[in-house]
């Protein structure tokens, strides 16, 4: 009886403990990075290349198509381009600037 008890004790430290730990993890301080995501820029330019090339405009998921890409991957290069007025988007569709 005794040793269940101890074993009890011992896996309610044991969950304090590992739950202590997590909770430091999110607490901890996480280092930033100045600028876009390393990869954006390289993405923005590749897509920029292909939307340049269709003057009628094209979507995020023929975009994607076109670089070979899953579309989802675009979407903070797209955004960069957007914030430094390299394209613009009107409706569905990513036009030159």
């Amino acid at each position: 009886m005794e040793l269940l008890q101890a074993l009890g004790q011992l896996f309610i430290a044991l969950g304090i403990a590992v739950l202590l730990v997590r909770i430091g993890g999110f607490f901890a301080p996480r280092e930033r990075t100045r600028g876009a995501t390393p990869g954006v820029e390289e993405l923005a330019a590749r897509a920029l290349e292909v939307i340049n090339a269709h003057e009628d405009g094209i979507a995020l998921v023929d975009l994607g198509r076109e670089l070979g890409l899953d579309w989802r991957q675009l979407i903070a290069p797209i955004n960069h381009l957007l914030r430094e007025g390299r394209v613009e988007k009107r409706g569905r569709l990513y036009f030159p600037h």
